[in-house]
């Protein structure tokens, strides 16, 4: 099942490649070309709503 923050995603690039990868100790993670642009671990929290727009942008 996709994420909220991979259907956000998708939105907004119609052609991005999504790529899961599973890992340990509640680590979520989003780069873009190479750049971590999302990380929980040092937030403490998941994207909120429609904040991945703001990121990508």
């Amino acid at each position: 099942m996709a994420s909220r923050a991979e259907k956000e995603i998708i939105k907004l690039y119609k052609d991005a490649k999504i790529e899961i990868i599973e890992s340990g100790r509640g680590i979520f993670q989003i780069t873009l070309n190479d750049k971590l642009v999302f990380d929980k671990y040092t937030l403490g929290r998941f994207p909120e709503k429609g904040e991945m727009k703001e990121i990508l942008k």
